[in-house]
């Protein structure tokens, strides 16, 4: 049975592996890959393109030109009328052996703002009553010192915006006098 199972080499071109193209197949495949990375590239710029012109939608009157400065970063300050008609005063402090304080209060409002005025001069009295029992609470250690003074024109400004007016407000304080003599 040996001789009768001869191998056939023949197969007939059963178990042949298949004939190559040549490679013309590879030049398709990577002119495809080119084009539709180029393609996601082109899609990518778009959109960013339109999401950057969405965002930025009318802010080209919010770049920096430093000929549209503001006054708020100019150093400009507002300008103010002044009511200087309290008068200077003297008090005494609140020390053991008093001190004498002599003051002169000007109050700033608002530039042209008759309303206020008005009610300054109304007031006057009771603007008057505060600022002398506000000096008669302090120290000759107190109003000598230098470093104080704003602090001073804040708690005035505040108090008598808080307790004394009562539709206007005052912008400003400033001391046209603010003179301590101690007893010796």
């Amino acid at each position: 049975m040996a001789d009768d199972e001869e191998l056939n080499l023949d197969d007939n071109g059963v178990g042949e592996a298949p004939a190559k193209k040549g490679g013309s197949g590879f030049l398709p495949n990577l002119l495809k890959w080119i084009v539709i990375g180029l393609g996601a590239i082109i899609v990518i710029v778009v959109v960013c393109v339109i999401t950057v012109k969405i965002i930025n939608k009318g802010s080209a009157n919010d770049t920096f030109n430093p000929t549209n400065i503001t006054d708020e970063y100019s150093g400009t300050r507002e300008i103010f009328d002044w009511y200087k008609s309290i008068g200077a005063f003297q008090i005494f402090t609140n020390d053991d052996v008093p001190a004498t304080v002599r003051v002169d209060v000007m109050l700033g409002y608002k530039k042209e703002d008759k309303a206020c005025s008005t009610e300054i001069t109304n007031r006057t009295v009771e603007i008057k009553e505060f600022l002398r029992l506000y000096f008669r609470s302090k120290t000759a250690a107190e109003l000598k010192n230098p470093a104080n003074e704003e602090k001073f024109k804040v708690e005035i400004k505040n108090g008598i915006n808080d307790k004394v007016l009562s539709g206007s407000k005052i912008r400003a304080i400033s001391f046209n006098q603010l003179d301590v003599v101690e007893q010796k």
